[in-house]
């Protein structure tokens, strides 16, 4: 896409480990960590960056409950947009990135699909 790399795309990016700023707070000094991306299982966004995709508009909301091993669930929708007849949550979750963008009440997440057990979609 054109523009800034987001969260989204250096959390699906290749490799292992990916930076993360640690401290900026007033009299903190701000470094730099490298995290396991495989131990991370879900990220709150400070906005709804799969909102910037110009096909978001387009994509169908799939409301769904995400089972997480941990055994917490996840509630809100998955939007995606595929062509007829490859247009099922079932297609969709075998394309997904490793980490899949999911719209809450309380605000965007990425999720990582690895931790993600069960898909239910709901009636929304």
């Amino acid at each position: 896409h054109v523009g800034a790399e987001r969260i989204g795309d250096v959390l699906n990016s290749k490799g292992t480990l990916f930076p993360f700023q640690i401290g900026d707070a007033e009299g903190e000094l701000a470094r730099t960590a490298l995290i396991h991306r495989d131990h991370v299982v879900t990220v709150a966004l400070p906005e709804n960056e799969d909102a910037l995709d110009p096909a978001y508009a387009m994509a169908k909301p799939h409301a769904v409950t995400l089972w997480l091993s941990s055994g917490h669930s996840l509630n809100g929708s998955i939007r995606f947009n595929r062509p007829p007849g490859q247009d099922r949550l079932s297609d969709w979750a075998e394309s997904a990135d490793r980490f899949c963008y999911l719209e809450t009440e309380e605000g965007a997440l990425l999720v990582n699909v690895s931790y993600v057990v069960e898909i239910r979609e709901v009636e929304s």
